[in-house]
């Protein structure tokens, strides 16, 4: 599947009303917008697959990464930049939901080089049962598994500087992941608790 197609992907498993791609491109990036509490937030998508590892660790971990070297993520004037993995096919699994992961694109702005970001297998299975779950690395970085529903909230949560950590989802909604409607979506959408009133610049 390409990239393009994976963006696309994307788009369906949040839904039309909670996420739209008005220039999915290449994947690399995507160009839309998700609908929050507040309204609408433009996003610039950078979209890979989740694959092995590949570095003897598969029985731990997996892996997403830019599509090469010279292809780094970049500033889009008035778009909230969103580096998501996408773990679907699972060749140490069964097919299941699909799960969806962010490491932060600000971080990796200009990188040129083929950095990868390897979340925790256990992470992705958490957050297959119970929603989201969110890990730091070595480094301090929070790398955030979670179900396609909740991605407005948490890109909300990206534009006004709160941690995932202090986002709170009512756990009725969460109970049956498998559920999928509009309304469920919107609900979800608007559980986010405000931590502070400080905004992320969006370049």
């Amino acid at each position: 599947m390409s990239r393009r197609e994976l963006a696309l992907r994307v788009a369906g498993l949040v839904g039309e009303e909670q996420l739209t791609l008005d220039d999915p491109a290449d994947g690399w990036p995507a160009l839309g917008r998700v609908f929050g509490p507040d309204g609408p937030i433009g996003i610039a998508l950078y979209v890979a697959p989740v694959g092995l590892s590949h570095r003897g660790r598969d029985d731990v971990e997996r892996r997403f990464q830019n599509p090469g070297r010279d292809r780094p993520i970049r500033s889009i004037e008035g778009k909230a930049l969103v580096y998501l993995g996408v773990w679907e096919a699972d060749p140490h699994g069964e097919p299941a939901p699909v799960v969806l992961v962010t490491a932060d694109a600000y971080l990796r702005v200009g990188r040129r080089t083929r950095a990868s970001v390897f979340p925790r297998l256990d992470s992705l299975l958490i957050a297959r049962k119970a929603g989201i779950d969110i890990a730091k690395t070595t480094t301090g970085e929070e790398i955030v598994a979670f179900v396609p529903e909740l991605l407005p909230a948490l890109v909300h949560a990206q534009t006004i500087a709160v941690s995932p950590n202090e986002v709170r989802f009512r756990q009725e909604v969460l109970a049956e992941v498998g559920e999928s409607s509009p309304e469920r979506r919107r609900r979800i959408s608007t559980t986010l608790v405000r931590a502070n009133s400080f905004a992320r610049s969006v370049p």
